[in-house]
Formats: C-alpha cells, sequence, structure tokens
C-alpha cells in the first residue's frame, strides 16, 4: 500500500513533487480514512486522484514510479549508464541528482526507501522503518567520488542477524556493491534475505496501469478463481456493456488452435520450462490466449469470451474479446484493478 512518493528532478520537475495517500486534519469525511489498528500507525486514504492542466506532469509523476520500480528490481548492467532522464528547462538540473522516495507499508509494517541517482552512479539509499513518530534506520548507502574512483560505502541499524557470518557476507556486499546499483537490488541478487520484503513489495505489490496496459494472466486468474466470475459479471452490467457473463475456454495448444506457427509454439516451450510459468499471446486473428503447462507437459491455451443474451430467448451467444467494443475491451483489462486482485 502505497503512502507517500517524492520526486526531485525527474523529466518535468525540476523541485519537489510530492503525491501523498496520508490524510490532512479536517474530520469532514471520516470514512475515506483507514486509520491504523496502532497508535503510531500512519492514517491513509482509501482513494486519491492526481489532476491538473494538460502537460502539466501528471503522466511524468508515474512515470517517475514506474522508472524507481524498474530500476530497483532489474538493475542495470555492469557498465551501462543509469538511464535517468533529468529536468531539462534548469541548467542548473544537468548535473542535479534526481531523487526518489517511496513510503508504503507491507505485511504490516511501515517502510520509507529513497535513493538519487545521475547517469553515473546511486549518490545515496536508504531504508527505515516508520511510523507516526519514529524511524528506525535498517540501511543507509553513500557513494563517494574519490578522484575517479566512486567508493560505495553502506551502514545498518539494527537488524537481527541470524550469525556472525551473515552479518560478515552483507558487509561484504555492501562493499562489493556497484556504483551505479542499488544495494536492495544487490542484496536480493545475492540471495540476502533481510530486505526481502520492502524488494517484494516493489516486485509483486506496486502496479501500473498505462493507456497501453493489457491485463495478463485475466483468463487463468478466472479459471481458478471461480467465484470471481460473479463480480466480474455485476461490474460489466454496472458499465451497461451488454455482457450477461464471461467464460474461458480450454484448448490444447498444438491440436486445437492452428492459426500459430510451428516456430512461435517452439519457443513458447522453451520459455514454459520453467515451472508455473504463464505468458500471454495474441494470434493472428488477434485473439489472446493466456498459455501454461498442465501436469501432464501438455501446453494448455486459455481463451476469455464475453456472453451476450439473444433477444427474444434465453439462449446466450459467445463473443471474442476482440469482437467487443473498444471501450469494454479497456474495462475488461481494468478488472484486475477494479476488483483488487
Amino acid at each position: 500500500m502505497l503512502i507517500r512518493f517524492f520526486i526531485e528532478n525527474f523529466l518535468s520537475f525540476n523541485d519537489q513533487v510530492e503525491f501523498s495517500m496520508v490524510p490532512g486534519r479536517g474530520h469532514t469525511f471520516p470514512a475515506h480514512k483507514i486509520k491504523g489498528e496502532k497508535k503510531k500507525d500512519i492514517p491513509i486514504l482509501r482513494a486519491a486522484a492526481i489532476y491538473g492542466a494538460n502537460a502539466s506532469g501528471k503522466s511524468n509523476l508515474i512515470g517517475g514510479m514506474a522508472f524507481a520500480k524498474d530500476l530497483i528490481v532489474n538493475g542495470v548492467e555492469k557498465k551501462e549508464p543509469i538511464p535517468i532522464k533529468h529536468f531539462k528547462l534548469d541548467t542548473k538540473c544537468r548535473e542535479k541528482p534526481s531523487k526518489f522516495q517511496f513510503d508504503f507499508k507491507y505485511k504490516e509494517k511501515f517502510y520509507s526507501y529513497g535513493f538519487a541517482a545521475n547517469q553515473d552512479h546511486i549518490h545515496e539509499e536508504y531504508l527505515y522503518e516508520i511510523d507516526k513518530v519514529n524511524e528506525k534506520k535498517i540501511f543507509e548507502r553513500k557513494t563517494t567520488n574519490k578522484g575517479k574512483k566512486a567508493e560505495v560505502k553502506v551502514t545498518f541499524g539494527k537488524i537481527e542477524w541470524k550469525g556472525s557470518k551473515d552479518e560478515q557476507f552483507l558487509k561484504f556486499v555492501a562493499k562489493g556493491t556497484r556504483p551505479n546499483q542499488l544495494f536492495l537490488t544487490e542484496s536480493i541478487e545475492r540471495n540476502v534475505p533481510y530486505f526481502q520484503d520492502p524488494y517484494n513489495w516493489f516486485d509483486n505489490i506496486l502496479t501500473f496501469i498505462f493507456p497501453e496496459s493489457i491485463a495478463r494472466g485475466i483468463e487463468i486468474y478466472f479459471q481458478n478463481k471461480r467465484d470471481i466470475g460473479k463480480v466480474f459479471k455485476e461490474i460489466l452490467r454496472t458499465f451497461d456493456t451488454g455482457i450477461s457473463s464471461v467464460i474461458t475456454k480450454k484448448y490444447k495448444l498444438e491440436e486445437e488452435i492452428t492459426a500459430i506457427p510451428d516456430n512461435i509454439i517452439a519457443s513458447i516451450k522453451k520459455e514454459l520450462r520453467k515451472k508455473n510459468a504463464m505468458i500471454v499471446l495474441s494470434s493472428s486473428d488477434n485473439k489472446r490466449y493466456s498459455i501454461y503447462k498442465d501436469k501432464n507437459g501438455d501446453l494448455i491455451a486459455l481463451k476469455m469470451m464475453s456472453q451476450h443474451k439473444i433477444k427474444g430467448s434465453e439462449e446466450e451467444i459467445g463473443f471474442e474479446i476482440n469482437e467487443e467494443s473498444d471501450g469494454t475491451q479497456r474495462i475488461i483489462d481494468l478488472l484486475p484493478a477494479l476488483t483488487g486482485w
């Protein structure tokens, strides 16, 4: 759950900009707030909106969050520059590092994680556990330049080490972190368990829906969560789409879907060697499938279809999703966000 986000010197922002889910001190709409269970927990709003004039930076704010997530989750290669895009309309911003900070809640703990970087290296990075009044350091990282060589220094707060070897190894990882790599990212790559929860929040919880985004794997989710069909149906009815229900159809990929070339099927098999992997594929006739390997090793394709009632009867007829209007297709892609899965 995102509580606050700060950004500075990135794309259209030169000064610090904040997006906050923290309510003000007013008491007008108490139902809009989620209060913490403990006195020191940070209360948050149930929802928040970003609004403003065209070209005022709304999309860039989300773009900044997405950039930071990608850098945290995927990192950069050894000799690659950090793909920072600084504010261009102020000469002072050319060498000034861009700053990002996320305050969030995950597994009943509140965290504050942030970093400052330019294209050459990470200037600083930090992770704290926070509440209304206190912040407890988990780690801080500083990068200093000594001549042409950058030196990374990481200090730790109170960590319940599992043993002296763990502490030594983490300090070794900290010392070996590249100047262009985040320490949080490096620690996960080296199988260090201490910061797994904050990393998992970025990797698995923080999600962005862009105009071109599609809901990947919605067919498999629908197949595994049978009761979600009632929720989908109600949402689609509310938007007056004319859809009476949504179903999934199961096919053996190689036997029943002939529109997919052999070389694509071979590529799918290679990708699905990983256990529990799933990929989304669009065929030449613009039909979308979620493909996985079942327990027998067969490639199974799931296709979602909408059902419409035939006028003058109780019968229903199936529509391909690509036969629905663009607006209805967009609503279907937003179903995961609307249902919170």
